[in-house]
């Protein structure tokens, strides 16, 4: 029985030891910051309160207004001379001619190069030719210039993804 005192003993002044480790680690942890700031001592670049300038009203400055939203630009038609030589190169390519062809379209996007027709008719002859990273190249360069026209941006990523298959 008396060893069972002790060894009570011992785990109840062990837990005792346990409590007052804790609290002298908690009470480590909240050390209180000092409550009152230190006196700052006066130097000679301190000056009396009447000493100090005015400050003056800064002057009013104009609202920037908003830039107004972006509209897309339409495509502009295509002149007469572009369309007639559009016509020529559409009649080259079916002939079978496509070096022709897009010896024509060329011309036609020297005088409009602005022209996102122009530019998915010179992709499609070269992709018929066999060159699909120079149809991409152009097709792209259509989407520069489709504005709202979503069918020839349609047919420009037609023309990129035709591209694509024939390269893989």
């Amino acid at each position: 029985m008396v060893q069972r005192l002790n060894h009570t003993f011992d785990r109840a002044l062990a837990h005792v030891g346990l409590v007052v480790v804790l609290a002298g680690c908690v009470s480590e942890q909240q050390t209180p910051y000092p409550r009152t700031p230190a006196p700052i001592p006066p130097t000679s670049q301190t000056r009396p309160p009447s000493q100090y300038p005015v400050p003056t009203q800064p002057s009013p400055q104009p609202i920037p207004q908003a830039p107004a939203p972006v509209q897309p630009q339409q495509p502009k038609p295509q002149s007469t001379v572009t369309l007639a030589l559009q016509d020529e190169a559409q009649r080259a390519a079916t002939a079978g001619d496509l070096p022709k062809a897009i010896q024509i379209l060329e011309r036609a996007i020297r005088i409009q190069p602005d022209s996102a027709q122009l530019w998915i008719e010179l992709a499609r002859c070269h992709l018929k030719e066999g060159n699909a990273a120079q149809a991409e190249q152009f097709a792209r360069k259509a989407l520069l210039f489709t504005g709202n026209r979503y069918d020839l941006e349609q047919q420009a990523w037609v023309v990129i993804a035709d591209a694509r298959a024939e390269k893989h």
